[in-house]
C-alpha cells in the first residue's frame, strides 16, 4: 500500500509540479522567441498520428470483448484529440492556428471526462461505431473552422499573447484531463495495474499542458515547454501500447512453451499407455467386444487359457465362456452395471474348450467416446484357478478331523445351520475314561485308540442314509439325522453305547475297555439343536447316565448359580479396577525380536489372584459387560504402547464390531493417540459372519487409520476360509490346537503348511500360537512360519518386557 502512495506522489509530482516550476524558470531565466514551423508541425503531426494509430490499435485488439471501460473512452478522447492536432499543423500561424489547438485541447479534455463512465457492455455495431463518430467529428470540426474561418474569434492579441477565448479553451480542457487523471489514479490504488498510472500521468500531462498555454506567447520558450509535454503525453500513450504487445507476446511464448509441454506429456501417455497395454497383455486375460455382447478381440492369454483360436471366438457372444455352475442372476447384474457405464468387478467361474474349468477375478468396463457413448466394452480377467483351488482344499481341511477323516465341530455347525431339513436329530457320543488311557499309554496310543472308535462308528453307519457322522473335539464324537425317525434313531444310539461298552478294543496288544456316554436332542429349533444336545451332555456326565433325551425339564441350576456367581464378580471387578490388560510377547523367527504384543484380559480377586478369562468371559459374552472388557483392553493398551516403537493386537469379536458405542470409542481412541499404524485388531470368531458387509466397512475404515487385521484361531472353528480372499488380513494367526501337536501330528503338520503356502502367495503373515518348547519353535521355524507366540518365550505380564 505504501509503494502505490509512493507512486502516486512520484507522478503528481513528475506531471504537475515539474512542469509548474521549469516553465516558470524557462519564463524568468530563458526570455527568447525561437520560431520553427518545420519543428512545430513535427511535433504535432507526430503526437496527432500517435494518438490515432494508438486508438485503432486498441480498439482493434479488444473489439472480441465489446465492453466500453475507460480505456475505450480516454483512447476515442485522444484519437479525437490527434486528428485536430493533425489538421493543426498543416495551417500557418496566426488565428486558426492557435484555435485548432485549442479546440484539440478543449474536447481533449472534455472527452477525457468520460473514463468515469460506468463499464458497459454493447453490441460490436456499436463497439465499432464509436470510434467512427469521433473521427467524423474531429475532422468535420476541422473542416468546418478551416472553411468558415471568418467566424472563428481572435485568438492571438497584438502583443502575441492568447485572448480570453483562447485561454478558457486550453484552461477548460485542461481542466478536464485533471478530473480524468483522478479516476485513473482512483483505479490504480485497487487495481495496481501499470496502464492505470500511466495514463493518470498521461491525463496529468494534458492537463499542465493546457493550464501553461495561458501563461505563454506564441514561439517563447515555454510555448514550446507545453507542445513537448503534449508530445510526452502521446508517448506515454504509445509506451502502454507497446508494453501490452509486450504481454501478448510474453503471453504467446508461453503458449507456445506449453503446447510444448503438452506435447511432451501427451507423448509420454501414450508411452505410458502403450507399456500399460503390455503389462496387462502380459499377465492377463484381455478380451473386448461389441455393443450386443459379441467377442471383437481377445489376446494371447485368453487362447492359452480357455482354448480357443482368435478364429473359433471372434464374432461370438461371451457366453461361450459361461460355465453352468453360475448363477443367470450374475450376468443380468453384469449388463446392467455396464449399460449404466460403470465397471463390473465380480469373481467368476468360467470353461474351457475341452469342458473344463479355470476362475477369474474380473473387471468389465464400457469404453466411451467424447460424447461419453458406449463404443464397446473392455474385460480384463486375471487367473485365481490356483487360488480357488487351494482355499478349497483348505476349506475342506478345515472342516476335516485330521486324525480320522471325519467331519469337525465347524462342518457339524455348517451342516445344522445349512440344512433344509425340518427334522434334524442330533446325538454327542463321548468316551468317558479317555483321560486316563492318554495319560497311562501316552498321546500317540490314545490317538489309535480315536482312531478305531472312529472306524467301529463308521461301521455302525456304513451304508445309512441321512447320517453324518464326526469328530467334535478329543474324545467327543456327533452323529447328524436329517429324517424324521427318531425312535429308529434312539434305538440305534441305544445299540451302539452297548455293543461299544460290551467289546474291548485290541490296540497294539493292549485290551483297551471303553466306556461311553450318548445323548439326542430334536429341538426343532436347527438353532439350538446344538446347545441343547451339549447341555444334555454335561449333564449326563455330571449325573453319570450312559444315555440321556434331551427335554425341556432338564436345567442346569449349579451352572446358571456360577454364572450368576461371576457376573457378580465381574460387575465389581470392573468397579473397582480391578481388569487389567497383559501382554504376551510375538517372536520374529527370523530375528528372534520380541516385535509384537498381544493385549489379554485378566482379573485381579480380591485377594490379588490373577484370575484367566475362561472363568468369566464367556458370561461376560451374554451380558452388558462384555463391551466394558474391550473398553478396558483398548484404553490400557493404548496408554502403555503410546511411547513404544513395538506394534500390539487387541482381540475384536463380531459381537464387539456390531457394537456402534464400541466402535465410535475405538475410533475416538485411535484418533487421540495417533498410534493406528502400531494396532493390529484380531478378528475372534467361531461361528462365521452373518453381518459381513459391516466387517468389511469396519476393516477399510480402521486399515484407513493405518491399523492392521489377523485372523484368530485361524485353522479351527472359524469360517474365514469361506471370507479370507476378501477380508484382506495382515496376519493369519494359526490356532493353537494344531501347533502345540506339530511334533507328533504329522496329518495336522500338513495341514499347517498349506495354511502357510497359502497365506504366502496372499501376502500375508503368519502366527503361531501355542508354541510351548524349543521342539515346537524349531519346527514352526522349518515350516516358514514368520512370527510365534507361547509360554516358551513369555507368559502375558501385566507390564510388558518391550526388548529392542
Amino acid at each position: 500500500m505504501a509503494n502505490t502512495r509512493n507512486n502516486i506522489i512520484l507522478v503528481i509530482f513528475s506531471t504537475i509540479a515539474i512542469p509548474i516550476i521549469l516553465g516558470q524558470l524557462l519564463n524568468r531565466y530563458v526570455p527568447i522567441t525561437f520560431i520553427s514551423i518545420p519543428i512545430h508541425s513535427g511535433l504535432e503531426v507526430a503526437g496527432g498520428v500517435i494518438a490515432v494509430v494508438i486508438s485503432i490499435i486498441f480498439y482493434m485488439k479488444y473489439r472480441k470483448q465489446s465492453v466500453l471501460t475507460h480505456f475505450n473512452w480516454a483512447t476515442t478522447a485522444l484519437l479525437a484529440m490527434g486528428i485536430i492536432d493533425i489538421f493543426h499543423a498543416s495551417v500557418m500561424p496566426g488565428k486558426m492556428f492557435v484555435w485548432l489547438h485549442s479546440v484539440a485541447v478543449f474536447f481533449g479534455g472534455i472527452f477525457f471526462i468520460s473514463v468515469w463512465l460506468k463499464e458497459i457492455e454493447v453490441s460490436k455495431k456499436t463497439y465499432n461505431f464509436i470510434p467512427i463518430v469521433f473521427i467524423v467529428f474531429s475532422i468535420l470540426i476541422s473542416i468546418l473552422s478551416i472553411v468558415f474561418s471568418q467566424y472563428i474569434p481572435e485568438m492571438i492579441n497584438h502583443d502575441k499573447t492568447f485572448t480570453t477565448t483562447a485561454n478558457i479553451l486550453n484552461v477548460i480542457g485542461g481542466i478536464g484531463f485533471f478530473i480524468a487523471s483522478i479516476k485513473f489514479l482512483i483505479i490504480y490504488s485497487k487495481t495496481q495495474e501499470i496502464e492505470d498510472i500511466l495514463f493518470a500521468g498521461l491525463s496529468m500531462l494534458f492537463g499542465i499542458a493546457g493550464i501553461l498555454f495561458v501563461s505563454s506567447v506564441v514561439w517563447d520558450i515555454q510555448w514550446w515547454l507545453w507542445h513537448v509535454l503534449r508530445l510526452s503525453a502521446y508517448i506515454i500513450a504509445f509506451y502502454f501500447l507497446y508494453t501490452e504487445y509486450q504481454k501478448e507476446i510474453e503471453e504467446v511464448d508461453s503458449a507456445n512453451i506449453n503446447l510444448i509441454n503438452t506435447t511432451k506429456e501427451l507423448k509420454n501417455s501414450i508411452s505410458f499407455f502403450e507399456s500399460f497395454q503390455n503389462v496387462t497383455n502380459e499377465g492377463n486375460l484381455v478380451s473386448k467386444s461389441d455393443l450386443h455382447g459379441n467377442i471383437i478381440y481377445v489376446n494371447d492369454n485368453f487362447c492359452k487359457t480357455t482354448g480357443y483360436t482368435r478364429e473359433e471366438v471372434i464374432g461370438k457372444p461371451h457366453n461361450i465362456i459361461r460355465h453352468p455352475d453360475n448363477d443367470s442372476s450374475i450376468f443380468k447384474d453384469l449388463w446392467d452395471t455396464i449399460q449404466e457405464k460403470k465397471t463390473w468387478k465380480a469373481t467368476v467361474k468360467n470353461r474351457t474348450k475341452d469342458g473344463g474349468y479355470y476362475w477369474v477375478d474380473t473387471n468389465i468396463s464400457p469404453i466411451l467416446d467424447n460424447d461419453g457413448e458406449i463404443i464397446e466394452y473392455v474385460a480384463i480377467r486375471h487367473d485365481i484357478t490356483e487360488l480357488i483351488n487351494q482355499r478349497d482344499e483348505i476349506e475342506r481341511s478345515s472342516q476335516t478331523d485330521t486324525l480320522t477323516g471325519l467331519g469337525n465341530r465347524f462342518k457339524l455347525i455348517n451342516d445344522i445351520r445349512d440344512s433344509k431339513s425340518t427334522s434334524l436329530s442330533l446325538s454327542l457320543i463321548n468316551i468317558d475314561n479317555f483321560r486316563e488311557v492318554n495319560d497311562f499309554y501316552g498321546h500317540r496310543f490314545g490317538d489309535f485308540v480315536i482312531i478305531e472308535f472312529a472306524n467301529r462308528l463308521s461301521d455302525y453307519f456304513f451304508g445309512i442314509k441321512n447320517k453324518s457322522l464326526y469328530r467334535i473335539q478329543g474324545d467327543e464324537f456327533a452323529v447328524l439325522n436329517y429324517i424324521d425317525d427318531r425312535d429308529t434313531f434312539i434305538g440305534k444310539i441305544y445299540s451302539i453305547v452297548d455293543e461299544i461298552s460290551a467289546k474291548d478294543f485290541m490296540i497294539q496288544d493292549e485290551e483297551i475297555s471303553l466306556q461311553m456316554t450318548a445323548v439326542l436332542s430334536f429341538e426343532d429349533d436347527k438353532n439350538t439343536l446344538f446347545t441343547t444336545a451339549d447341555m444334555s451332555m454335561k449333564i449326563a456326565r455330571r449325573e453319570r447316565k450312559n444315555l440321556l433325551i434331551y427335554n425341556k425339564s432338564l436345567t442346569l441350576d449349579k451352572e446358571y448359580e456360577n454364572n450368576l456367581n461371576w457376573t457378580k464378580k465381574l460387575k465389581n471387578a470392573i468397579k473397582e479396577d480391578r481388569l487389567v490388560a497383559f501382554y504376551q510377547p510375538i517372536v520374529n523367527n527370523h530375528t528372534q525380536k520380541w516385535e509384537k504384543y498381544e493385549s489379554l484380559i485378566r482379573m485381579i480377586d480380591e485377594d490379588g489372584k490373577v484370575i484367566s478369562p475362561y472363568f468369566f468371559l464367556d458370561i461376560a459374552k451374554r451380558t452388558k459387560n462384555y463391551i466394558e472388557i474391550t473398553k478396558i483392553v483398548i484404553t490400557q493398551s493404548f496408554e502403555v504402547f503410546k511411547d513404544s516403537d513395538a506394534e500390539f493386537s487387541v482381540n475384536l469379536t463380531i459381537q464387539d464390531i456390531m457394537d456402534d458405542s464400541l466402535k465410535e470409542f475405538l475410533f475416538q481412541k485411535l484418533e487421540e493417540y495417533k498410534i493406528g499404524n502400531r494396532v493390529v485388531f484380531e478378528i475372534v470368531e467361531s461361528e462365521g459372519i452373518d453381518n459381513f458387509d459391516t466387517v468389511l466397512d469396519f476393516i477399510r475404515e480402521v486399515k484407513e487409520c493405518g491399523c492392521k487385521i489377523a485372523i484368530d484361531d485361524f485353522g479351527t472353528g472359524y469360517s474365514n476360509f469361506e471370507y479370507l480372499l476378501q477380508l484382506k488380513a495382515d496376519y493369519i494367526k494359526l490356532d493353537g490346537s494344531m501347533i502345540k501337536n506339530l511334533d507328533t501330528d504329522f496329518d495336522t503338520r500338513a495341514v499347517v503348511s498349506t495354511i502357510v503356502d497359502f497365506a504366502k502367495k496372499m501376502n500375508m503373515k503368519t502366527i503361531a500360537e501355542f508354541v510351548k518348547d524349543e521342539t515346537i519353535e524349531s519346527i514352526v521355524k522349518d515350516m516358514g512360519i514368520d512370527y510365534s507366540q507361547g509360554f516358551y518365550f513369555s507368559e502375558p505380564t501385566e507390564i510388558p518386557n518391550i526388548k529392542k
